[in-house]
C-alpha cells in the first residue's frame, strides 16, 4: 500500500469519530430543546389553570357580595330606628303567658274557660268567652288623626244625635246590668260571662260615639251595633278575676280617679269651640291635639270600665302607656 493510501486510511476512522461527536451532540442539543419546550408548556398550561382558577373564585366573591347586599337591601336594618306612632295608638298587646292554675282558685272558673278571648276590640274572637285568668288593662286602638270633611264637622252634633240617644237608652241597661253583676261578683269573685260580654261592648259603643261626636277623633259615623269589629277606635275589655274587697268599696275606690276625669272633662269642654274651630278650618286635628284627647278618652273610658267592674285594674295611663 502506498503512504498516501495508509494516510487517508488512517485520517477517515477520524473524520467518522468527529462527525459522530457532532451527531450526538446534535441530538443532545435537540433533546435539551425538546425538554425546555416540554417544561415551558408545562408552566403555561400550570398558569393558564391558575389563571382560570382565579378567574372563577373572584367572579364567586363577586356574586355572594352581590347576594348579601340584596339580602341586606331587603332586611330591615337594626340600625335604623322604630317608626314612631302615637302614644294612643298602639299594635296588639303580645299574649303573655298563663299564670299556673292554682287549684285552690279552679272553682272560680266552673263557668269560664281558662283561655278566653276579649269581650270587645279588635282582638275578640267569634263568640269567644269573655275570661282571662289574668285581667288587663283596658286598651283602646285609634287609626290616628286623618282627614275630615268640614262638612260632618260642622253638623257634628246633629248627625250624631241618633247615637247619643241610643247610648243613653243602652246606659240604663248598663247601669241595671251593673247592679246585678256586682251582686254576683261579690258572691263569685267575677262578674258573669253575659253580663261581662255586653258591659264590655256597651263600654266600647259609648267610646266610640264620644270620640266621634265630642272629641272629634275620628270622620267615621259610628256603627249602630255593639259589636262591630271594624271600626276607626276599639277597645279591648278581657274581664278576670275580682277582689270582693274591691268591689264592695268600688264607688269609695274610684272618687280620686272619677276627680280627675271631671277636671280633664271641664278643661275639654272649654276647649270645645277652638277644637272644633281648628279642625273645620285645617280640614284634620293636629297630631299634639289628637295625643292630648285621645288621652283623656282612654282615661275616660277606663274609669268608666273600672266602674262596671270589667276589670279590675284601676285607672291609669294618663300620659301614656309603657312602649
Amino acid at each position: 500500500m502506498s503512504p498516501a493510501k495508509k494516510a487517508s486510511a488512517k485520517k477517515t476512522p477520524a473524520k467518522k469519530t468527529a462527525a459522530a461527536k457532532k451527531t450526538a451532540a446534535a441530538k443532545k442539543t435537540a433533546a435539551a430543546k425538546k425538554a425546555a419546550a416540554t417544561r415551558a408548556a408545562a408552566k403555561k398550561a400550570v398558569a393558564k389553570k391558575s389563571a382560570v382558577k382565579k378567574a372563577a373564585a373572584k367572579k364567586s366573591a363577586v356574586k355572594k357580595s352581590a347576594a348579601k347586599r340584596a339580602v341586606a337591601k331587603r332586611a330591615p336594618s337594626a340600625k335604623r330606628p322604630a317608626a314612631t306612632t302615637l302614644a294612643e295608638t298602639r299594635p296588639a298587646p303580645p299574649s303573655r303567658p298563663e299564670p299556673a292554675s292554682d287549684p285552690a282558685l279552679d272553682d272560680l272558673y266552673d263557668l269560664a274557660p281558662p283561655e278566653g278571648q276579649p269581650v270587645s276590640g279588635p282582638f275578640a274572637g267569634p263568640g269567644g268567652d269573655p275570661y282571662r285568668r289574668r285581667p288587663d288593662t283596658v286598651v283602646l286602638t285609634f287609626e290616628g288623626p286623618g282627614p275630615q270633611r268640614r262638612l260632618t264637622v260642622a253638623f257634628r252634633i246633629i248627625l250624631a244625635i241618633p247615637h247619643v240617644i241610643l247610648v243613653l237608652l243602652v246606659t240604663v241597661v248598663a247601669l241595671v246590668a251593673a247592679i246585678v253583676g256586682w251582686f254576683a261578683a261579690l258572691v263569685l269573685g267575677r262578674l258573669p260571662g253575659g253580663l261581662a260580654s255586653f258591659l264590655g261592648r256597651y263600654v266600647q259603643y259609648a267610646t266610640r260615639v264620644s270620640a266621634y261626636t265630642f272629641y272629634l277623633l275620628t270622620d267615621r259615623y259610628p256603627p249602630f251595633s255593639l259589636t262591630e269589629p271594624n271600626y276607626a277606635v276599639s277597645v279591648e275589655v278581657a274581664p278576670g278575676r275580682l277582689n270582693r274587697a274591691t268591689v264592695f268599696f268600688r264607688l269609695i275606690l274610684m272618687i280620686p280617679a272619677q276627680i280627675v276625669v271631671t277636671l280633664l272633662r271641664y278643661g275639654v269642654q272649654l276647649a270645645a269651640v277652638f277644637v272644633w274651630l281648628i279642625v273645620l278650618v285645617a280640614g284634620r286635628m293636629p297630631t299634639s291635639l289628637f295625643e292630648a284627647l285621645a288621652a283623656v278618652l282612654r282615661y275616660e273610658t277606663r274609669l268608666q270600665a273600672y266602674f262596671l267592674l270589667v276589670t279590675a285594674d284601676y285607672p291609669s295611663g294618663l300620659f301614656g302607656d309603657p312602649a
